[in-house]
């Protein structure tokens, strides 16, 4: 199985893309695309963390775009970002702005 085709079978099975897609949901289906473009292990990575699964919020939706900016610089970084305990259980205000800053 590639690792296209493992993040495709991922994303299909998340609990909302089987109830039906969402305006911030159907944004975060692109956003992870264009993740997987630099880097599809990481994005598969994202795309199997428990806050993507129950569902984007617009905090989370802005959390994926800033861990796409920060892959495109550094990817490294990227990958040890969404590694912090706190990128992994879900994306609250705070932590949103740490994102920033580290993208910065």
């Amino acid at each position: 199985m590639s690792t296209d085709v493992k993040l495709a079978s991922v994303v299909a099975n998340l609990p909302w893309f089987v109830d039906g897609i969402a305006g911030n949901e159907g944004r975060a289906i692109y956003d992870l695309a264009e993740l997987s473009r630099s880097d599809v292990v990481l994005a598969t990575t994202v795309a199997a963390l428990s806050w993507i699964g129950d569902g984007v919020t617009d905090t989370e939706q802005q959390a994926l775009r800033a861990v796409h900016r920060i892959a495109s610089d550094d990817p490294e970084l990227a990958r040890r970002t969404v590694g912090q305990s706190w990128f992994t259980d879900g994306i609250v205000a705070s932590e949103l702005e740490e994102l920033r800053q580290i993208g910065r």
